[in-house]
């Protein structure tokens, strides 16, 4: 939120900012601190990847806004993921690791799905980002480990805790808070009338 606002993306709100961090703590308070903490190598680097994916998103999610005020969702998201593959090409012709692997039906059938399903939240991210302010975009994200949870329960494998309904609540409760402000206003940025039809 804070490059949004550096950047002049977003202009900042308390009750927008209390939001957020309700549902990051809704997160933090479901995920808690690993087992291992950080007195392991292993603790140390998970907590370093948490902590750079986040920012990474948080600057990606920043940097998309021009491209999205002039292109649409769908052509975007197509040319990132065009770029992602002749990254992954590379290198793999530089590590000399094969094209396509040798792999079971279920194991393709697994990659399709998950590459089909994460293709189609990226869109999805671009889509809010042309539309929400990035934090507000952000902040839905953490529907992500709640969801996640919810299955786990569904298919037997966790149980309902009082830990996970208190984070479900300070997650709803914290996207109720950053949107509120949201509801009536259009965000301010230049758009194309043509991306509204992708």
């Amino acid at each position: 939120m804070g490059w949004s606002i550096a950047a002049r993306r977003e202009t900042f709100r308390a009750m927008k900012l209390a939001g957020v961090l309700l549902a990051v703590s809704g997160v933090g308070l479901l995920l808690g601190m690993p087992k291992t903490g950080l007195e392991s190598s292993s603790g140390v680097l998970g907590f370093g990847a948490l902590i750079t994916a986040t920012v990474i998103g948080a600057v990606t999610s920043v940097m998309y806004s021009p491209y999205l005020a002039r292109y649409s969702a769908l052509h975007t998201s197509g040319l990132a993921m065009v770029a992602a593959v002749m990254f992954l090409i590379l290198y793999c012709l530089l590590t000399s690791q094969p094209l396509l692997p040798s792999a079971s039906a279920v194991q393709w059938a697994n990659v399709c799905f998950i590459g089909l399903s994460s293709g189609l939240g990226y869109f999805c991210w671009l889509w809010a980002l042309a539309r929400l302010e990035p934090s507000r975009v952000v902040a839905f994200q953490a529907l992500g480990p709640i969801t996640a949870a919810g299955i786990e329960i569904v298919l037997g494998s966790r149980m309902l805790t009082l830990e996970l309904i208190i984070s479900l609540v300070m997650v709803i409760t914290g996207l109720s808070l950053a949107m509120r402000m949201q509801l009536g206003k259009p965000k301010l940025s230049v758009r194309n009338p043509s991306n509204d039809h992708s």
